[in-house]
């Protein structure tokens, strides 16, 4: 017959009833052992292994069941029994004088982790104080007084009084000084210098902006509207002033305001020439509206024509 298969209750490795006979592994409180882990179980007696002729439990299947014909020695038998007590009593005892009940040396304690640090961060800079807000009635700190305005100052009156004459050249200079401190006292003295001059030139021009005006007016009435207009656009260049040029862009306005009444009655003259189908009439009244160089006539009377 052949052998039942049998594991070590600990290490579950396989176990063979010749290993039980010669003292290989053990059976304690019904469990198979090896020999590596019989002696960490707790001694206790190991049980008389059944008679032979008892029902097959797990402990009598671990033993050679004898085949037909062949015999055991009993003396074989009960040796190997007193053996296996003897060394079960022995081990638990050794084991108690080996480690004498001492208790396992503890671990070295850890080492301590290294010590924080704080970092102090730099304080930070102090704002810079407030200046101290003006006291009621107070007056306001005075400012520096500005040499080059006043150095502009005082060249602009020396040109005005060593020359007389070029009232523009002297203008010039006192704007230059209103326009770079206009709040400074410089600035306010320029100011009033340069109304005086101001209304000094107006007086100045007069007899030269009559003339202008009678010999515009003359090719006006003649109906040379342009040659009238080009009357003060040829004497732009006289005065390099915002004064004169503003008095010639009134009169030129003036001038063209003047030849409404004409283009009125040209621009009913040519249309009711289309009415009437006098293409001839129209051409005439086309050429002569562009002939006058008013912009503003000649293309109304084309949206007028040509709707």
């Amino acid at each position: 017959m052949g052998q039942a298969i049998v594991y070590c209750a600990t290490c579950q490795i396989r176990v063979r009833d010749a290993d039980v006979e010669h003292e290989r592994a053990f059976v304690v409180d019904g469990q198979t052992y090896c020999g590596d882990c019989a002696p960490r179980r707790p001694a206790k007696a190991v049980e008389p292994p059944p008679a032979p002729a008892a029902a097959p439990s797990r402990i009598a299947s671990t033993r050679r069941v004898p085949l037909a014909g062949s015999a055991q020695p009993a003396t074989s038998r009960g040796g190997a029994l007193v053996a296996g007590i003897a060394l079960a009593l022995a081990l638990p005892v050794g084991l108690l004088v080996l480690f004498g009940g001492k208790k396992p040396p503890a671990p070295p304690p850890a080492a301590p982790p290294p010590p924080v640090r704080s970092v102090r961060s730099a304080p930070s800079p102090a704002p810079p104080p407030l200046p101290e807000p003006p006291r009621p009635g107070a007056a306001p700190p005075a400012a520096p007084e500005p040499s080059e305005l006043r150095r502009l100052l005082t060249e602009a009156r020396s040109y005005a009084e060593s020359r007389p004459e070029d009232v523009a050249g002297a203008i010039e200079r006192f704007e230059k000084v209103v326009f770079r401190g206009e709040r400074a006292p410089e600035g306010v003295e320029a100011a009033a210098a340069l109304e005086k001059l101001r209304a000094r030139f107006r007086s100045a021009v007069e007899p030269e902006l009559k003339a202008l005006d009678v010999e515009a007016s003359a090719r006006a009435a003649a109906g040379e509207w342009r040659e009238a207009r080009a009357v003060y656009e040829k004497a732009r260049s006289r005065h390099a002033l915002t004064e004169w040029a503003a008095a010639l862009n009134k009169r030129v306005a003036d001038l063209e305001a003047s030849a409404a009444p004409a283009y009125a009655a040209l621009r009913q003259r040519a249309l009711k020439a289309r009415e009437d189908g006098d293409e001839e009439e129209v051409k005439r009244a086309m050429d002569l509206v562009r002939r006058w160089g008013i912009r503003a006539y000649w293309e109304d009377l084309d949206r007028a024509l040509n709707p």
